[in-house]
């Protein structure tokens, strides 16, 4: 396995390399995806429940509870549950989460209410974005065991990471349990594969690409999730690879992802495949509707000034220069253009399996428009 040692421990160079016009909000997985909005709407019903003064009565009785030598297990669900949804974004709260957590690790609790707990406490934490006590407890090997060992725990916490852009201790953990499913012969899940490679995306350097590809290799033939193409492609043209960026968009439905189309469209436009990248936006039209709104499927207008400024600089053919400005004035005055930029639209969240007959139709047409026309 390649040694990543140095990779993995350096420190992201990105908040002090980026102007402020590249921030871009990062929501890979929605709220309602990693059922944080659940977590939110039980969290004010069950406020709503109670009776003036009552919330902090039941804290009271919490703290006093942490007191006793011994506590029933069903006492502790209860109150750990009720505390989990009653607790605020303090720091004497969560100091009496931390107290509370440490004091009832070790009891005899069943799996299941294990479960829970750890799922709301996880949710909570990416609630607040606290990203620093999810790892302590992430840390607490006891409590991983115990309360953090689900799926969704281990997604909640890996998607608190990489909205908090704490990228190196994201890919020390990722390494950690890498290396653990590879023993066991267990396949990382879909969701965070796809999170690794937007980390990876986000790092932007070339022990970063070089560590996407080695992952891609490793990992390809389990088929775990081609959505991580999205993510690579964008490092692969970040460094200078529009040939990676291209074989990898290739494989995917054009609409799978709103970033495909621009993807393609610059790798093709720093490849000087003039022919293929008209055929990139002319595929976008197959479907035509005339209504002025944006579309669904949409190119981003940094990739379009792009592709304009290539093709009057190193495009010699006027034929296929006039065919772009026509191409790019059709699509503007359509819709088909957005003014989100190219980082925008790579950290866009992942579609909806469900899709309209029309949306079906479109990515049947699309994906057979791309097989008859090979990006040579």
């Amino acid at each position: 396995m390649m040694q990543i040692a140095w990779f993995l421990g350096q420190p992201s160079i990105l908040k002090t390399c980026r102007s402020f016009e590249q921030l871009v909000h990062r929501t890979i997985f929605t709220a309602e995806q990693l059922s944080v909005d659940k977590y939110v709407r039980d969290r004010e019903r069950f406020k709503m429940s109670l009776q003036a003064g009552s919330s902090e009565m039941k804290r009271t009785n919490f703290k006093k509870r942490l007191e006793y030598k011994t506590v029933a297990p069903n006492l502790i669900v209860n109150d750990l549950t009720q505390f989990l949804h009653l607790i605020n974004d303090t720091s004497d709260d969560f100091a009496l989460l931390e107290k509370a957590l440490n004091k009832f690790k070790n009891t005899d609790i069943d799996n299941v209410r294990k479960v829970s707990i750890g799922s709301i406490l996880m949710r909570m934490l990416h609630h607040f974005q606290n990203n620093e006590l999810a790892s302590k407890f992430y840390n607490d090997q006891i409590l991983r065991k115990n309360y953090l060992s689900s799926k969704h725990c281990l997604l909640l916490f890996f998607d608190l990471l990489f909205k908090q852009e704490q990228y190196a201790e994201f890919l020390r953990h990722f390494q950690e349990l890498r290396e653990q499913l590879d023993a066991k012969q267990q396949t990382i899940t879909r969701s965070i594969f796809i999170l690794v490679f937007a980390t990876l995306y986000s790092q932007n350097t070339d022990k970063s690409f070089d560590y996407a590809k080695q992952l891609n290799d490793q990992y390809k033939d389990l088929h775990i999730t081609q959505d991580h193409l999205v993510f690579l492609s964008a490092l692969a043209l970040n460094q200078n690879n529009p040939h990676i960026a291209e074989e990898q968009l290739l494989t995917l439905w054009p609409s799978a992802h709103q970033a495909i189309p621009t993807l393609r469209l610059i790798a093709l436009i720093r490849m000087h495949k003039f022919v293929d990248a008209l055929q990139v936006l002319r595929s976008l039209l197959l479907v035509y509707d005339e209504s002025r709104t944006e579309k669904d499927d949409v190119v981003s207008s940094e990739a379009i000034d792009e592709a304009e400024k290539m093709f009057d600089e190193c495009c010699n053919d006027d034929r296929l220069r006039a065919d772009f400005k026509q191409l790019r004035d059709n699509l503007k005055t359509h819709g088909y253009i957005t003014d989100k930029n190219v980082r925008s639209m790579v950290h866009e969240p992942f579609r909806s399996g469900k899709m309209t007959t029309l949306q079906s139709n479109k990515m049947y047409l699309q994906a057979e428009f791309n097989r008859n026309h090979h990006f040579r």
